[in-house]
Protein backbone atom coordinates (compact mmCIF):
# COMPACT_ATOMS: atom_id res chain seq x y z
CA UNK A 1 0.00 0.00 0.00
CA UNK A 2 2.83 2.83 0.95
CA UNK A 3 4.71 1.96 -2.31
CA UNK A 4 1.34 2.70 -4.45
CA UNK A 5 0.38 5.58 -2.04
CA UNK A 6 4.31 7.42 -2.56
CA UNK A 7 4.15 6.66 -6.18
CA UNK A 8 1.61 8.22 -6.71
CA UNK A 9 3.06 11.89 -5.77
CA UNK A 10 6.48 11.19 -6.10
CA UNK A 11 6.93 9.56 -9.66
CA UNK A 12 4.50 11.98 -11.26
CA UNK A 13 5.27 13.63 -14.33
CA UNK A 14 5.91 16.67 -12.11
CA UNK A 15 6.21 17.64 -8.53
CA UNK A 16 3.30 18.94 -6.67
CA UNK A 17 3.93 21.69 -3.94
CA UNK A 18 4.13 19.80 -0.81
CA UNK A 19 2.04 21.72 1.38
CA UNK A 20 -0.90 20.64 -0.65
CA UNK A 21 -0.10 17.15 -0.75
CA UNK A 22 0.62 17.24 3.52
CA UNK A 23 -2.75 18.24 3.52
CA UNK A 24 -4.65 15.39 1.89
CA UNK A 25 -4.55 13.24 5.30
CA UNK A 26 -2.73 13.14 8.38
CA UNK A 27 -1.12 9.56 8.29
CA UNK A 28 1.98 7.47 9.01
CA UNK A 29 2.52 7.30 4.97
CA UNK A 30 2.08 11.22 4.51
CA UNK A 31 4.59 12.02 6.96
CA UNK A 32 7.29 9.83 5.26
CA UNK A 33 6.35 10.99 2.31
CA UNK A 34 6.97 14.49 3.68
CA UNK A 35 10.31 13.14 5.50
CA UNK A 36 11.24 11.73 1.96
CA UNK A 37 10.57 15.21 -0.23
CA UNK A 38 11.87 17.63 2.31
CA UNK A 39 15.59 15.27 2.55
CA UNK A 40 15.20 15.67 -1.52
CA UNK A 41 14.62 19.16 -1.85
CA UNK A 42 17.86 19.73 0.71
CA UNK A 43 19.82 17.27 -1.30
CA UNK A 44 18.92 18.95 -3.84
CA UNK A 45 19.17 22.51 -3.20
CA UNK A 46 23.09 21.50 -1.98
CA UNK A 47 23.77 20.25 -4.83
CA UNK A 48 22.87 23.12 -6.65
CA UNK A 49 25.63 25.46 -4.25
CA UNK A 50 27.94 22.60 -4.46
CA UNK A 51 30.06 24.16 -7.30
CA UNK A 52 29.86 28.02 -5.70
CA UNK A 53 32.67 29.72 -4.36
CA UNK A 54 30.68 32.12 -1.85
CA UNK A 55 31.57 31.26 1.19
CA UNK A 56 28.08 31.67 2.57
CA UNK A 57 26.69 29.43 -0.05
CA UNK A 58 29.10 26.47 0.77
CA UNK A 59 28.15 27.10 4.61
CA UNK A 60 24.50 26.75 3.24
CA UNK A 61 25.29 23.35 1.44
CA UNK A 62 26.48 22.28 4.07
CA UNK A 63 23.73 23.17 6.31
CA UNK A 64 21.30 21.60 3.54
CA UNK A 65 23.00 18.50 3.98
CA UNK A 66 22.87 18.25 7.92
CA UNK A 67 19.18 19.13 7.43
CA UNK A 68 18.82 16.32 4.84
CA UNK A 69 21.11 13.85 6.99
CA UNK A 70 18.83 14.34 10.28
CA UNK A 71 15.50 14.04 8.76
CA UNK A 72 16.17 10.95 6.93
CA UNK A 73 17.25 10.08 10.52
CA UNK A 74 13.66 10.39 11.27
CA UNK A 75 11.89 7.68 8.70
CA UNK A 76 13.74 4.76 10.67
CA UNK A 77 11.82 4.93 13.52
CA UNK A 78 8.30 6.05 11.90
CA UNK A 79 8.82 3.11 9.33
CA UNK A 80 9.66 0.74 12.30
CA UNK A 81 7.03 2.36 14.90
CA UNK A 82 3.98 1.68 12.06
CA UNK A 83 5.02 -1.51 10.33
CA UNK A 84 5.67 0.33 6.98
CA UNK A 85 6.91 -1.50 4.39
CA UNK A 86 9.48 0.31 3.17
CA UNK A 87 13.26 -0.41 3.55
CA UNK A 88 15.85 1.95 3.95
CA UNK A 89 17.27 1.55 0.13
CA UNK A 90 13.73 2.23 -0.77
CA UNK A 91 13.53 5.60 1.25
CA UNK A 92 16.74 6.21 -0.31
CA UNK A 93 16.43 5.53 -4.05
CA UNK A 94 13.04 7.54 -3.85
CA UNK A 95 15.09 10.73 -2.71
CA UNK A 96 16.87 9.88 -5.53
CA UNK A 97 14.44 9.73 -7.60
CA UNK A 98 12.55 13.08 -6.28
CA UNK A 99 16.22 14.68 -6.40
CA UNK A 100 16.18 13.74 -10.38
CA UNK A 101 12.12 15.65 -10.75
CA UNK A 102 13.78 19.18 -8.91
CA UNK A 103 16.65 19.11 -11.37
CA UNK A 104 14.76 17.98 -14.30
CA UNK A 105 11.88 21.10 -12.99
CA UNK A 106 14.86 23.30 -12.45
CA UNK A 107 16.55 22.97 -15.80
CA UNK A 108 12.60 23.84 -17.22
CA UNK A 109 12.66 27.15 -14.81
CA UNK A 110 16.20 28.07 -16.24
CA UNK A 111 15.25 27.47 -19.40
CA UNK A 112 12.19 29.78 -19.23
CA UNK A 113 13.37 32.30 -16.79
CA UNK A 114 17.21 32.43 -16.28
CA UNK A 115 16.84 31.13 -12.72
CA UNK A 116 16.59 27.31 -11.23
CA UNK A 117 14.55 27.35 -8.42
CA UNK A 118 10.84 28.84 -8.76
CA UNK A 119 7.53 29.14 -6.54
CA UNK A 120 7.60 25.54 -6.09
CA UNK A 121 10.82 24.79 -4.64
CA UNK A 122 10.75 28.22 -2.33
CA UNK A 123 7.66 26.56 -0.98
CA UNK A 124 8.58 23.04 -0.27
CA UNK A 125 11.90 24.66 1.11
CA UNK A 126 9.34 26.60 3.51
CA UNK A 127 7.20 23.63 4.50
CA UNK A 128 10.13 21.63 5.33
CA UNK A 129 11.43 24.12 7.63
CA UNK A 130 8.01 24.95 9.14
CA UNK A 131 6.99 21.04 9.84
CA UNK A 132 10.72 19.84 10.73
CA UNK A 133 12.40 23.44 11.87
CA UNK A 134 11.80 22.39 15.85
CA UNK A 135 12.86 18.60 15.74
CA UNK A 136 15.77 20.28 13.59
CA UNK A 137 16.83 22.88 15.90
CA UNK A 138 16.61 20.43 19.17
CA UNK A 139 19.21 18.44 17.11
CA UNK A 140 21.70 21.38 16.55
CA UNK A 141 20.67 21.84 13.53
CA UNK A 142 19.95 25.64 12.66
Amino acid sequence: MLVGFISSFSWSAELKRLDEILKTEDSPQIHLYGMIRCSAVYIATAGLLANSKIEKFQKLKLLYEQKANEIVKLTIPLISEHKLSMTNKQVTDRISRIVSLYDKKWKSNFAATGHNMGGLTIADIKTCKTTFGSFLLSNGVP
